[in-house]
């Protein structure tokens, strides 16, 4: 009984969430994107860690969209202005590395803000 109650609230919860609708750019999928990993400098790439990564920067005005492409390596939760907005990525493999595409205009506002990363690094040494 408790198993079924559990899946109905997670049922309900999903019904009242609203995705969103966000056209991804075609070459996105298709080509080498003009980014960088960034990682923490002197620490061992393939040890286990907890990282916290901050940028902050200032906007004149709230805008009315922000889409930014997310993902790590391994797990994240991202952060805007101290709200929890995104947690991924999907798990992938060396060919195929999946991402999240997220607005983040409602979470802005004009003046001082501050994008945030908690990234998990799972590998583990064999």
């Amino acid at each position: 009984m408790k198993r079924y109650l559990i899946v109905l609230v997670y049922f309900l919860y999903s019904l009242s969430v609203k995705g969103q609708d966000i056209k991804i750019n075609p070459a996105l999928l298709s080509k080498p994107w003009p980014s960088r990993w960034i990682s923490c400098p002197d620490v061992p790439q393939k040890d286990y860690g907890v990282f916290h990564f901050r940028k902050s920067f200032s906007i004149n005005a709230a805008p009315e969209s922000f889409v930014i492409h997310v993902s790590a390596d391994n797990r994240y939760r991202f952060f805007v202005n101290g709200q929890p907005v995104l947690l991924g990525p999907a798990r992938g493999d060396l060919y195929n590395w999946y991402f999240e595409t997220i607005d983040i205009a409602p979470y802005l506002k004009e003046g001082e803000n501050i994008i945030a990363a908690m990234v998990y690094n799972e590998n583990l040494k064999k």
